[in-house]
């Protein structure tokens, strides 16, 4: 999904209100065991579920008629909200872990491994194939990674209408929407290729990396170098999340999660082998994987609020009536897809086939989409809708993977 970087908590009532509208105050022991204080629901039923050809990484985006766009490693599905295939796109080179992004005007963008940006009409006729990257299609390398491509990140959209594609070589590409046309290093910066970039209201992009011990850049559309700040020596920064006050939060690869405000000064940081997929809730509250075995939740002070044991679990989603939904594993039991309250207790748990590396995402009906690799021999990544009555995707902060329904990267205005 984006990033290659998928590295992949009790409290008392109060603190649950506290979370999403009063003053907060550090909770003296924040750590809590599954099912303490369980407040577990009734299970909701699966609507339907949708086996893929194969393996899913990146997390789906959502159209403006509700259908959903999933991609597998081989193919781009669209989904009608009843779970029935509408078409299938099928690229020369694999999509891998490359979210969909929608534009303005329905049309669908995914980036493959061979370095194109494929642009595909509503119906799923293409519209026009960009090379971005340092890579000719079709080209591969020695082994098992298939065609050599430098950009391997999922692209942003910017607020002018540009696809912004992270590369490798510390080149932040630029692809026209309407055209198709490649602007090769307009945009150049120092931390480039590794995350998959955010825009905030002001247009500026935030690009974290692991170059130079780690660096997150703020580059204006202009291709001036607005800040940069350096992590830890081998440190590599992960996907930037922007809270509703501006300040971008992000995780490096070994020991902190970090705030940053619009101006790149750090407001804090907080120890820990965080995930490389934070999401935030309109009140602020940071809700990120931890230590690789438990999920947490921070203020927006950089205070530990909580955290739950819980293996391997994915990005997190988070739904207007504060729910957040993930999936992952609890005490060896299979993959499962999670609902939590917004204080760390279970609300329900399901099922599934397979881990996920991908977030999932939130309709605006309510309906919560999961996605997993699938299990066994067949590869089939699983596409799971589970109907909720929970307002939708929040509508402030950065609820989810790359910020909104669309997928675009944009940082929500109030």
């Amino acid at each position: 999904m984006a990033t290659r970087q998928h590295a992949r908590h009790a409290c008392a009532v109060l603190l649950a209100v506290c979370l999403f509208g009063c003053k907060r105050q550090q909770n003296p022991n924040p750590t809590m065991q599954a099912g303490e204080h369980d407040k577990t629901s009734t299970t909701p039923r699966i609507l339907w579920q949708f086996k893929a050809d194969s393996r899913i990484f990146a997390t789906p985006a959502i159209g403006s008629d509700e259908t959903l766009y999933v991609a597998s490693y081989d193919m781009l599905y669209a989904l009608n909200p009843g779970g029935s295939e509408k078409w299938h796109y099928v690229t020369a080179s694999p999509l891998w872990r490359d979210s969909p992004i929608i534009g303005p005007d329905q049309s669908i963008y995914v980036l493959t491994v061979g370095c194109e940006i494929h642009a595909l009409n509503p119906d799923g006729s293409k519209r026009w194939i960009a090379v971005v990257g340092y890579s000719e299609p079709g080209v591969l390398l020695p082994g098992l990674f298939g065609p050599s491509c430098d950009a391997q990140s999922a692209p942003a959209l910017s607020r002018s209408g540009i696809l912004v594609v992270p590369s490798g070589q510390g080149t932040l590409w630029t692809v026209d929407l309407r055209s198709g046309s490649t602007l090769k290093r307009l945009l150049s910066a120092p931390s480039a290729g590794v995350s998959s970039p955010a825009i905030l209201p002001d247009r500026t992009i935030i690009e974290g990396s692991q170059v130079n011990g780690g660096t997150l850049s703020a580059v204006g559309e202009d291709g001036q170098l607005a800040w940069s700040v350096h992590s830890s020596q081998f440190a590599s920064f992960g996907s930037p999340a922007v809270a509703a006050d501006g300040n971008v939060v992000i995780s490096d690869s070994t020991a902190y999660l970090f705030a940053f405000d619009p101006s790149g000064r750090k407001k804090w940081q907080l120890a820990g082998r965080w995930g490389a997929v934070p999401v935030i809730a309109a009140s602020g509250v940071i809700f990120d994987a931890l230590d690789y075995d438990q999920f947490a939740a921070v203020d927006a002070d950089g205070r530990l609020l909580w955290k739950i044991p819980m293996a391997r679990p994915s990005p997190a989603a988070i739904a207007e009536d504060g729910t957040v939904y993930f999936v992952g594993y609890l005490q060896g039991n299979d993959a499962l897809a999670i609902a939590l309250h917004p204080d760390g207790n279970i609300k329900w748990k399901l099922p599934v086939a397979g881990i996920s590396e991908a977030g999932p995402t939130i309709a605006p009906d309510g309906t919560v989409y999961f996605v997993t690799q699938g299990m066994g021999s067949e590869n089939a990544g699983m596409v799971y809708a589970i109907k909720e009555n929970n307002g939708g995707l929040m509508k402030g902060g950065w609820p989810k993977f790359h910020g909104k329904v669309n997928n675009d990267g944009q940082a929500i205005t109030p």
